[in-house]
């Protein structure tokens, strides 16, 4: 029920979201470069972000609400075995990682900091509310669950599941910029994993018709992040 340019839209919204979140989260934490400052930030884009879509699109009307595939699952959309599928990628994505940068204890272009600073108990909450909840719900919402449907129609299905990946993957490279001059580390948690996960979420979104096993899929992903940099740095 939305066109190619309310999608585009909906994308340059999240954006600003974070830009206005990290905003807030400086003027009220005062330390603009500390990861926990920065990751409080894209929380709130991230709450801004879904308050966006839910009352600019599922509040909208019926027809919006239902076109979003947020409701209630059926058929192949198993919300344990996708989480249990996407656990699978996640760590042959994590070993494909290891093999092209050389270091194990990186997981995520959100994260990247997380490895080089002492963390307290706030800053690993926050990035686990972050990247296990409010990340996915928030992106899902707006690439699988608007961009991808749009470009689906405008595009065609291969061209519009391509061009969906690609944009999220260049999203995070200019909302979460990954810090840092090795520029291996950069390309690749900047832009190439994230478009190897935009892939993988797409498909996800495509097979099963539902955003929500799209935002499971993105949570597992996240959760697994974290709690691989805790595991080697916290």
């Amino acid at each position: 029920p939305w066109g190619f340019a309310a999608a585009i839209g909906a994308v340059v919204a999240a954006f600003l979201a974070v830009v206005i979140g990290t905003g807030i989260a400086q003027a009220i934490l005062g330390d603009a470069d500390a990861p926990e400052t920065i990751t409080t930030g894209w929380a709130i884009g991230a709450v801004i972000t879904i308050v966006f879509v839910l009352v600019s699109r599922q509040r909208r009307s019926p027809e919006d609400a239902a076109a979003l595939r947020t409701g209630p699952l059926t058929g192949n959309q198993n919300l344990l075995f996708v989480m249990l599928f996407s656990l699978g990628f996640v760590i042959l994505f994590d070993l494909i990682s290891w093999v092209i940068v050389g270091d194990q204890t990186l997981a995520a272009s959100e994260l990247l900091n997380y490895t080089r600073d002492q963390i307290d108990t706030f800053g690993w909450i926050i990035a686990l509310l972050f990247m296990g909840l409010l990340q996915p719900i928030a992106e899902e919402l707006v690439f699988r669950g608007m961009l991808f449907p749009a470009l689906r129609t405008n595009i065609g299905i291969w061209s519009g599941f391509v061009m969906c990946a690609a944009f999220h993957a260049a999203f995070p490279l200019l909302a979460y910029p990954p810090p840092g001059d090795d520029n291996t580390v950069v390309i690749w948690y900047g832009l190439l994993l994230p478009l190897l996960d935009g892939l993988f979420f797409t498909g996800v979104r495509a097979y099963t018709g539902s955003t929500r096993t799209a935002i499971a899929a993105h949570a597992t992903f996240g959760i697994f992040a974290v709690l691989k940099v805790f595991a080697f740095t916290g």
